[in-house]
């Protein structure tokens, strides 16, 4: 009679020998009451002890027991064979590896996998993605160049120092070209990164499948949703812009009507608490631009499905975000200081005012230092819009198991560029 599978333990009567013809089989020895031969053990230990241990995470068959085809012996836990049938396990358990067709494994991601992500991102695809942001960067960088050029005057810095008792009025009119500089350039920045991002999702979308994308194949699908981009960054760009503008709007009006002071410092509050709520309206919105990409929203819906990703997890979203922007900014300034150096070096007054003189730097400096900017920008935006486009997969991949997705994708057969 035959037993069935698991219900006797190695080494029992699988492992006797077969009873010769005529002669009954000789009677199986009685099982030992106490602990193990040569184990030292109180009296009232179970009769059936754990097998030895042969190594980290392995055990030793009883002879005649399971082998692996290639005669090792069998690991619990490492991927083939049974444990034990006496229901013990030796050895820690070792959680399986989660897949990783791409450049992220697919499962939650941490901070390290999102920034490893982009790199990884640009690494492999660096054609396409310098290609898109090359274009970018240059207008970004020629804007910004424009208006430094037209807003940087030293000499109403200058004047301000002279002046031993300014008044509101006086310090307003000395910073507004510098003030005005800064907020037009940084909203040229603002929508040169939420485009960036957009376009660059769908790159990072296939290096997580491990797929190949061409600049080429880039252009192709990104065209047919451009005037949608366009308009949720412009949209982005107004509605940050606009809560700085109407939280310092009272104070501006105070200050106009005669009170100078009272007006300066309601304005400083509003200028205060607008920046505040645009940071987060900022967070709120930041996965916007791939959800418009990837899932084809229209620019109002990708506002509302980015708040519906960063909801509960604000902190963390914005903390990878300005994590990606202190490495880019990190980048930034190795790639651009190098070009200010000669541009000091080609015209003194450049120099003099790299060091902070009172005279202007002039279009040569200007010039040269934005070329500096564009490469900076070129190699600074993919990184960004890297971890933006893995932290919006990060956030799906947590709230919709988006992981599950992504491995069926990676495993379906794809076309190869140029054939059906």
């Amino acid at each position: 009679m035959t037993n069935a599978p698991g219900s006797e333990s190695p080494g029992s009567s699988s492992d006797s020998p077969e009873p010769v013809d005529g002669q009954s089989p000789a009677p199986a020895p009685p099982e030992p009451s106490g602990p193990p031969t040569g184990t030292v053990g109180p009296p009232h230990w179970a009769p059936r002890q754990p097998p030895p241990v042969s190594g980290w995470g392995g055990w030793v068959p009883p002879p005649g027991g399971p082998q692996s085809p290639g005669g090792e012996t069998p690991r619990w836990g490492h991927g083939w064979g049974n444990p034990p049938s006496n229901g013990w396990q030796q050895g820690p358990w070792i959680p399986r590896q989660a897949p990783k067709p791409g450049v992220i494994p697919l499962r939650p991601l941490d901070v390290g996998d999102i920034v490893g992500g982009a790199f990884a991102t640009l690494r492999l695809h660096w054609r396409a993605l310098l290609t898109a942001t090359f274009a970018i960067a240059l207008v970004s960088a020629g804007a910004s160049v424009v208006i430094q050029g037209l807003f940087l005057d030293d000499t109403r810095i200058k004047s301000l120092r002279d002046n031993s008792d300014p008044s509101a009025r006086d310090i307003l009119h000395s910073t507004s070209g510098a003030f005005a500089g800064i907020g037009l350039t940084s909203l040229v920045t603002l929508i040169g990164t939420v485009f960036a991002t957009g376009m660059l999702a769908l790159v990072t979308s296939r290096s997580v499948l491990g797929r190949q994308v061409t600049a080429r194949a880039l252009w192709r699908d990104a065209r047919p949703r451009l005037p949608q981009l366009l308009g949720l960054t412009l949209l982005i760009a107004v509605a940050l812009y606009g809560v700085i503008a109407v939280a310092t709007l009272p104070g501006v009006l105070i200050a106009v009507t005669g009170s100078e002071n009272g007006g300066a410092a309601l304005g400083s509050l509003g200028l205060l608490g607008g920046s505040i709520v645009a940071i987060w309206l900022w967070g709120q919105w930041s996965l916007a631009a791939p959800a418009l990409m990837l899932e084809k929203q229209s620019a109002v819906a990708a506002l509302k499905r980015s708040a519906k990703l960063v909801g509960g997890t604000w902190w963390r979203v914005l903390g990878i975000q300005i994590l990606g922007l202190l490495i880019a900014g990190v980048l930034s300034a190795v790639i651009t200081i190098p070009f200010d150096l000669i541009a000091a070096a080609v015209t003194s007054d450049s120099f003099d005012s790299l060091i902070g003189s009172d005279s202007n730097p002039s279009w040569t400096y200007l010039l040269i230092s934005g070329a500096g900017q564009v490469i900076a920008s070129t190699i600074t935006l993919s990184i960004s819009a890297g971890v933006t486009a893995l932290l919006y997969m990060d956030q799906r991949i947590r709230r919709e198991s988006l992981d599950i997705e992504l491995l069926r994708a990676a495993a379906a057969p794809t076309k190869v560029e140029g054939k059906p």
